[in-house]
């Protein structure tokens, strides 16, 4: 299936894209004390900083030997908050932009990271590794499976680091609930399940209108189509509409999905890195270009629909159930929006159902329950390391990918999904 995402708006795209022909090209006599200056004080540029972009602003700035040099937002708003809050996490001096391209192209920048809405993640990663920036961008890695295949592209033509921010795969409880079930725990796992049940609240109907003052909007809708600003497809929001996001299903449902994924499949996480490992996946490791790809479902069913949130903007739906089908196994993915019942006892996680027990997991834990529901094997939940990862493998020039190929499988079976879902 062919996405409409870079259909709809070609012309946007590349008049976007190509704004930073120059940059990259300028950038390339810069290469040498790029990958200098990273070896020794890695100097970091944040674009987007609302919510997730903080939360790193934070992370990186704990780092030892990293220096953000520069901040970037469409809204100052954001930007002076993000400011002040950097202004007690670090001595060095900073800079705040209103143009990622004036980040990519100062020479004062080892890597970019992007915690912008999706829409613009494959942009600016293209245009970053382009301009031989480091690259960790959030989840999902792209908006379409259009962008996944040029992203890749991008990588293996690049000697750059290129980190998607998939903590869970950092996890190290993550980490021992897959090759607990690799080892063959729980005998053959044909059936793994995802989910995620969260009461969220309607986010109501608003009228078109100004964009607050000092937001550059134009450049908030990029690659996307051309529309005047509504506050309910801005802050936050913008995920439940089509142009920018892809609802739950590549919000909470990238995670779940991809440990399903890897379980289901016997695949083990390597510790330190994101890579994969066993049967049907294995570690890239030096070649890129010659990583195993991921095995692809046999057919896709998807179905449900805008059923709670009746009367408000929002365009994805609140209730999916998909159906991956591989032939001799199958993964389901669920998204409830409007019910606070939880699934085994969490509001999100992943089951595996094998022929000796069955492993239920979630960011807090896992447990094992045996064919007499009694609990077998138990772990506790470990915080991530996705950030210390990163600055690692740039310090190291590990251009290894560390599982983007399977990231990339990962994101397009939801792009897939909601296409099934509005093409059917």
């Amino acid at each position: 299936m062919k996405s409409d995402r870079f259909t709809n708006n070609k012309g946007n795209r590349r008049r976007f894209l190509g704004s930073t022909a120059g940059v990259a090209a300028g950038m390339m006599s810069l290469k040498a004390a790029t990958a200098g200056s990273a070896n020794s004080n890695l100097q970091v540029g944040i674009v987007g900083v609302r919510a997730r972009g903080r939360q790193l602003i934070k992370r990186f700035a704990n780092q030892p030997g990293v220096t953000i040099r520069a901040i970037c937002d469409i809204d100052p708003a954001q930007a002076n908050r993000a400011a002040g809050e950097l202004h007690d996490l670090q001595a060095a001096d900073f800079r705040t932009e209103r143009d990622y391209c004036s980040l990519l192209a100062s020479g004062d920048v080892d890597a970019v990271v992007i915690a912008t809405p999706d829409h613009w993640h494959a942009p600016m990663t293209i245009d970053a590794v382009a301009a031989n920036k480091h690259v960790f961008v959030e989840t999902p890695l792209t908006h379409s499976i259009d962008e996944t295949t040029a992203v890749l592209n991008a990588a293996s033509d690049s000697d750059r680091v290129l980190f998607c921010g998939m903590q869970q795969r950092s996890m190290s409880h993550m980490r021992s609930a897959l090759n607990h079930i690799a080892d063959g725990h729980l005998g053959s796992v044909r059936l793994a399940r995802a989910w995620t049940s969260h009461r969220r609240k309607s986010i109501g109907t608003a009228p078109d209108g100004p964009p607050p003052i000092g937001v550059d909007y134009s450049h908030w809708l990029g690659p996307a189509p051309s529309r005047e600003f509504n506050p309910n497809r801005f802050h936050y929001s913008w995920r439940w509409f089509w142009d920018y996001g892809g609802g739950e299903l590549t919000n909470w449902g990238v995670h779940m999905i991809d440990m399903a994924r890897l379980g289901l499949f016997g695949s083990r996480l390597h510790s330190g890195v994101a890579g994969v490992g066993a049967r049907d996946e294995r570690n890239p490791g030096a070649s890129f270009a010659g990583s195993v790809q991921p095995r692809p479902p046999t057919t896709i069913h998807a179905t449900g629909g805008k059923y709670y949130f009746t009367d408000d903007d929002q365009e994805t739906p609140d209730t999916l159930t998909v159906n991956y089908d591989f032939g001799d196994r199958t993964l389901i993915w669920e998204h409830r929006q409007w019910c606070p019942r939880q699934i085994e006892g969490r509001s999100a996680g992943v089951a595996f159902y094998g022929e000796h027990g069955t492993l239920i997991l979630d960011r807090g834990g896992w447990k094992v329950y045996d064919s007499n529901e009694k609990v077998a094997a138990t772990e506790s939940g470990s915080g991530d390391t996705v950030v210390e990862d990163f600055v690692a493998a740039v310090r190291s020039n590990d251009v290894t990918r560390h599982g983007l190929v399977s990231i990339a499988a990962t994101t397009n079976l939801c792009h897939a999904a909601n296409q099934e879902y509005r093409q059917g």
